[in-house]
């Protein structure tokens, strides 16, 4: 299965690499699933600290997910708030960053279903890889990014398209990142 994952990677099918990951964190344990999704996620920290190098509360939010992550209490879900969640950046993949934090901070709600927390999981990876592509991609293209924030812009799904979806930056990161998870699963 997991030269399964590097060759939907080497494809570029995002939905085929979630489905393989999938069916691959079932055979593992769900603490190596937590920790694997918890190094993806931090894998992106030097990045937003370079974009934002006075914003401390992603370091501050990861801590706490990870020593809560690990423990056997379940937290009430009245403290399982996120209230950077809201924030918005715009520079390329932070949003996407911020986006797979609060994953991980919603999983804290599920970590005692092990189905649920491996979904939430590959969804947190997921987030963090396209901030990650989509960094790569965005700063070698600040002009389209920022066309992309513009409130009369309506070609959002335009540029994407035509624009970072067929670029080779994006498609060689991500498949790069695919399959350096299957590594990790691997070992």
């Amino acid at each position: 299965m997991v030269q399964e994952l590097k060759n939907a990677a080497k494809s570029g099918d995002w939905s085929k690499c979630r489905t393989v990951t999938l069916s691959l964190f079932k055979t593992i344990p769900l603490d190596d699933v937590l920790q694997i999704t918890i190094n993806s996620v931090e894998s992106y920290l030097p990045t937003f600290q370079n974009h934002y190098p006075n914003e401390n509360w992603p370091y501050i939010r990861l801590g706490q997910i990870k020593q809560d992550i690990f423990s056997d209490t379940m937290l009430p879900m009245e403290q399982v708030i996120f209230p950077e969640w809201d924030k918005q950046y715009n520079t390329p993949g932070d949003n996407n960053f911020i986006s797979a934090i609060g994953t991980l901070w919603q999983l804290l709600k599920f970590k005692s279903n092990s189905e649920k927390a491996i979904e939430m999981s590959i969804d947190a990876i997921s987030q963090v890889f396209m901030g990650i592509c989509v960094e790569v991609w965005g700063m070698s293209h600040l002009e389209l990014w920022n066309k992309l924030f513009e409130p009369e812009n309506k070609a959002d799904q335009f540029i994407l398209s035509t624009h970072f979806r067929p670029s080779n930056k994006y498609k060689t990161m991500s498949c790069r990142l695919w399959t350096e998870l299957a590594d990790q699963i691997s070992r």
